[in-house]
């Protein structure tokens, strides 16, 4: 408010705030900042398995990031988008997922002797896909269940097109891929295509 001799300037008004975003743009949001990383770190967890590479750690290292949008984007939106006692349930679900994915530790042992730091492992990320892909349906449904206390039109998804799966390699020793896991995200449409860049081993950043 604007203030003139200790009183109240009528039609002024500053720093109002702005509208609470609608659980479309929640959706639209989600998609872009969390579903489509998780997208992109599919596709390296897919090349890891198909190079018989032992590191995983592009692929958790982009999950991590999903999740964090996820926590400190995302949820925070869907919740000041309104009808909070419906959307709480599930955003406070996706957002301890959220803990639980970025505390997730390096299995991979270094090997000082060669020059090799500690990495994330298969396990790790079969483990990552599968708390990203718990928040990204928690988030869906916290706006699903917003959408509907606030008379909104519950939006939809957008459809996603999966990518042509990839041949299956052979095996490697000492275990197999959790192309189960795989199968449930493409088919759940957690697939996206998004403008990712890999720089060096185990890092990733927007191009």
């Amino acid at each position: 408010m604007l203030l003139r001799g200790g009183r109240v300037v009528p039609g002024f008004s500053l720093g109002a705030a702005a509208p609470p975003p609608s659980f479309a743009q929640c959706q639209v949001d989600l998609e872009n900042q969390v579903v489509a990383v998780v997208g992109a770190a599919q596709s390296y967890y897919l090349q890891d398995v198909a190079t018989f590479n032992q590191d995983f750690s592009d692929a958790v290292l982009a999950l991590q990031a999903a999740g964090v949008a996820g926590t400190e984007s995302v949820g925070p939106e869907i919740s000041r988008a309104g009808a909070q006692s419906a959307t709480a349930p599930a955003l406070a679900a996706a957002a301890q997922l959220g803990k639980q994915l970025a505390a997730l530790s390096k299995s991979g042992a270094a090997v000082p002797s060669q020059d090799v730091a500690a990495y994330f492992n298969q396990s790790d990320a079969d483990r990552a896909l599968a708390l990203a892909s718990q928040m990204v349906g928690f988030y869906q449904a916290a706006i699903a269940a917003g959408a509907a206390a606030a008379g909104q039109s519950v939006p939809q998804a957008p459809a996603a097109t999966a990518p042509p799966a990839p041949p299956a390699p052979p095996a490697p020793p000492g275990g197999g891929t959790n192309w189960p896991l795989v199968a449930l995200l493409v088919s759940a449409g957690v697939v996206g295509a998004v403008a990712v860049a890999k720089v060096p081993r185990g890092r990733w950043a927007h191009a």
